[in-house]
Order: C-alpha cells, then sequence, then structure tokens
C-alpha cells in the first residue's frame, strides 16, 4: 500500500510539472490568437483571444495528453472554428498546430 501511494505521488507530481511548463501568456504575434494558460483546481484552464480585435473566443475540449495539449476554438462574431494542438519547444516558445475549415497551419506562440 505504501508503494501504490509514492508512485501514485510521484505519477501526479510528474503531470502536474508538465502542464506547468504550458503556464503563462502567450501570443501568435498577430496571426491567430493569444492564449493565457493556467492551471486552476488542477486543470488546465485556457483563455484565448483574437489577436486583432481582442475578443474572446470559446475554449472547450482541453485535453493534456503525451505532452500536449489540444482543444477547440469557436469565435462568434464570424462563427469560425478551429483545433489546437499545443506542443512545447522550449520556455519561451509553443508550436501550435492550427486546422480549420481553410486548412491547417502551424504558428509559432511566444511567451508575453
Amino acid at each position: 500500500m505504501k508503494n501504490f501511494f509514492i508512485i501514485a505521488f510521484m505519477l501526479l507530481t510528474t503531470l502536474t510539472y508538465s502542464q506547468d511548463k504550458f503556464i503563462g501568456e502567450w501570443t501568435s504575434n498577430g496571426l491567430a490568437t493569444d492564449m493565457t494558460i493556467e492551471v486552476v483546481d488542477n486543470k488546465l484552464n485556457i483563455k484565448c483571444v483574437s489577436s486583432t480585435s481582442y475578443k474572446p473566443l470559446e475554449t472547450t475540449n482541453v485535453v493534456y495528453k503525451n505532452n500536449k495539449i489540444t482543444l477547440d476554438n469557436y469565435f462568434k462574431p464570424n462563427n469560425w472554428s478551429s483545433k489546437k494542438i499545443i506542443e512545447y519547444k522550449n520556455t519561451d516558445t509553443l508550436l501550435v498546430t492550427i486546422s480549420s475549415k481553410i486548412g491547417l497551419y502551424e504558428i509559432a506562440y511566444i511567451k508575453k
């Protein structure tokens, strides 16, 4: 039983640390959205706003798996939806693959 608790603690610590590297404010430098990533009650909380109008996007289906974050975005003013896959590159850069009705593209997000 003691080993179970040790393994569970190590697993939770590793998962929390892995998510922590994504935390912060990130910008696409006007190419897509700006994101704020934080952990609230041990869950990832991601807020996205348009880089041009600064209006918020609805963010749903946030999943952290295999050191990547996937999420869906919806921008109500123009009925635009997209899916993002976010990968950690280094302390200052996230690589984001965005798929939408116009195709697939990759953007480097820089920490603000």
